[in-house]
């Protein structure tokens, strides 16, 4: 299950967490560099099973709750921040974007098309062209060395997205670390209570 850290911090009224997983850019398969980080980006803005991703924005803007996802080399992580009332609320919404992410084809389009910006401003400047072949070398095609490209971007299905956040985004592959203004026991029930089923 979830391992879970926790630190008691009554400084302010508000609760944080981070939950990281051991997965990240080195997973990608070499023709589908940049899947994990896609993966990452759509369980935070592509909705759920329950709320469209709009939804979804109005209620965490509703609460003034902060929530990301986001993935580097070596893992992948989402973190929140919101008030300690709002906090059952929000860990309920952060579980569901684990769970059942939509993964609705606008919202993966615009997240592609907005990768594909990205490198091509990247394949402009002559000096990120030459550090991206070096690491080529240096990594051997691997992990740093297997940067996204545009073609492997566009190989991306949705498909091996639902795949990946299956494989990679579960309870078993989690570290979750909470603090803020509550007690042991708080926490214990808000976390059964939100993620006590996965």
């Amino acid at each position: 299950g979830i391992r879970v850290l926790f630190i008691e911090d009554h400084e302010l009224p508000v609760v944080q967490m981070s939950a990281a997983f051991k997965v990240g850019t080195l997973e990608d398969p070499a023709d589908k560099a940049g899947l994990a980080s896609m993966t990452a980006t759509l369980l935070r803005s592509v909705g759920t099973k329950n709320f469209t991703a709009d939804q979804l924005n109005e209620q965490l803007e509703n609460l003034a709750a902060d929530v990301e996802f986001g993935a580097s080399t070596e893992n992948s992580g989402g973190g929140i921040h919101c008030f300690k009332k709002d906090a059952p609320k929000v860990l309920s919404l952060f579980g569901e974007m684990l769970r059942e992410p939509r993964f609705a084809a606008d919202r993966i389009e615009i997240v592609r098309n907005q990768t594909l910006s990205r490198i091509k401003q990247q394949d402009d400047q002559p000096v990120q062209l030459a550090v991206r072949g070096i690491s080529r070398l240096l990594f051997n095609g691997k992990g740093q060395g297997n940067p996204a490209t545009q073609a492997s971007i566009k190989a991306i299905t949705e498909q091996d997205l639902r795949t990946f956040a299956r494989t990679w985004f579960v309870p078993n592959n989690m570290i979750l670390g909470v603090s803020g203004d509550l007690t042991l026991s708080e926490a214990k029930a808000m976390l059964k209570k939100a993620l006590g089923d996965w």
